[in-house]
Formats: C-alpha cells, structure tokens, sequence
C-alpha cells in the first residue's frame, strides 16, 4: 500500500511538472537495475534483521515500478481537458479528483496486481535472510532439514495463496472500472 500510494504520488507529479519528471525520470532506470538481493541484504543489515528491514526493503523495490506504471498512466490524460479545466479556473485538486485519478485508475490497478507479486517475492527474500517467522523462514527451514517435499508443499500453499488474491484483485479491477465499459 505504501508503494501505490508513494508510486501514485510521484507518478501523477511526474505527468503535471516537467521539472519533477526531468529530476526523477533518469533515477528511475537506476532503482529498478539494483538486484533485489543486494537491496534486502543491505536493508536487513542497516535495520538489524527486524520487520522494519522488510518494509524498507519492499518499499525501495517496487516503488521505481510503481511510479514508472502510474506516470505512463497519467501522460495519457487529455491536454485538451486540462487546458479546458484551466480556463474554466478548475482547482488543483479538483483535477487531481476529476481528471487524473480516474485517468491512472486502471494504472493504479494494474500496478497493484504486478506489485502484489513483487511484494511477496521480496518479502519472502527477506524472511529467508534474516526473518524468524514468516514464509522465508519456513522455506530456509525446511531447506536445512533437507525435506524437498516440505519445502514444496509450503511453495503449494503459497502459490495457491498468491493466486487467490491475483484472482481477487482483477475481480475489484473489473468491478471498479466497470464505468469504461
């Protein structure tokens, strides 16, 4: 949720002010090449292996995606509405209500769907490298006890998981979006 919203925040910034989109668009590129296991191991090692490393980690990785998804998605909004807007003398945040969040809907979620996998992925990393508890941990578990078939139940159950709520998050998308027809 942190990363839809900050993504969200900067993607639509990114789309209204050229001098915000000139200063981040070239770090973008950069924060999403980092390898994700350098970003957890440095993370769990800065926050002392605590869920605070996790949520640092999570957020640093998928929030490139998000921004570049949701400003690609804010871009498609019609010049030609805006500058209606501006002359009619329409307030920031009547176009941020009226205009753009129903412009990056679909991009919002879409971002959610891509980012709940990547969320998983990365938590998971984590709790594997320095987590007690969580799907990580039973995964390294399960590793050191040298029962694949453990480990492969566990990855089962997780799987199912990530699928139903997949599942669930196009059925919101579909029900949400609806008025596009």
């Amino acid at each position: 949720m942190i990363t839809l919203i900050v993504g969200t925040t900067i993607g639509i910034t990114m789309a209204q002010q050229r001098s915000v989109e000139w200063a981040v668009s070239p770090w973008l590129p950069l924060a999403m090449t980092i390898p994700t296991l350098v970003v957890v191991l440095v993370t769990m090692v800065l926050f002392q292996f605590g869920e605070l490393a996790v949520i640092t980690a999570t957020v640093f990785v998928t929030t490139p995606y998000a921004t570049v998804t949701i400003w690609e998605g804010a871009r498609t909004v019609d010049s030609d509405l805006l500058a209606v807007a501006a002359t009619y003398d329409v307030t920031r945040s009547s176009i941020l209500r009226e205009i753009y969040l129903p412009a990056v809907a679909p991009a919002v979620l879409g971002s959610a769907r891509y980012l709940l996998s990547m969320v998983w992925k990365v938590v998971v990393l984590a709790e594997t490298f320095g987590m007690s508890v969580g799907m990580g941990a039973l995964f390294r578990f399960w590793y050191g006890q040298g029962d694949l078939e453990a480990l492969l139940a566990a990855l089962f159950v997780f799987v199912l998981v990530m699928v139903g709520l997949q599942a669930g998050i196009t059925q919101a998308k579909e029900r949400l979006l609806v008025w596009q027809g």
